[in-house]
């Protein structure tokens, strides 16, 4: 069985995930039940308290309904299903992370799923005498076995092609 991969893919104009499930077809999908379950890390809103210097700390926060609604299919009918998950410039900031599992059947007709747990913690932004540097390339990430800690109990929600946007192929 292959696994799904995962790349972080910044050019001129856009930066999103890039994720490959070769053992789906484009046009199967719905059949195999695509699930995700994804956390994003940020920070509480800040609301200044004058004897409070500090931050309030960076935490993962449950956010499946929002990454999930995201997707772009890119891929055609007959090829391995393709998605990109855009992320948006107001987004990469230093304290920004993703973690995702993505979960699907391995048969239509079987109720076995397989799990693959992605988590991006580098954007590949440098910060250098006040200038942000978005460096551009493609990045791959490697599959992990667990969630962070304090995540993964939320459930999984199952999204179909038609709540998905398609890019022209």
């Amino acid at each position: 069985m292959q696994k799904p991969t995962c790349d972080l893919i910044r050019d001129d104009k856009k930066t999103y995930l890039k994720l490959v499930l070769p053992g789906i077809s484009t046009q199967e999908m719905d059949q195999r039940k695509l699930q995700l379950q994804a956390y994003q890390q940020g920070r509480d809103n800040y609301i200044h308290q004058p004897y409070r210097p500090t931050l309030p700390p960076v935490r993962w926060n449950e956010s499946t309904a929002i990454w999930a609604t995201r997707f772009i299919v890119v891929s055609e009918e007959q090829q391995a299903l393709t998605l990109h998950l855009p992320i948006h410039n107001c987004e990469q900031t230093s304290i920004f992370a993703l973690a995702f599992t993505i979960a699907y059947q391995l048969e239509a007709e079987r109720d076995v799923f397989h799990h693959t747990t992605f988590v991006l913690r580098d954007l590949h932004i440098t910060r250098s005498y006040g200038v942000t540097i978005m460096t551009q390339g493609t990045y791959r990430l490697g599959s992990v076995e667990n969630m962070p800690p304090g995540t993964g109990k939320a459930p999984f929600k199952l999204f179909i092609r038609d709540d998905l946007a398609t890019a022209n192929v």
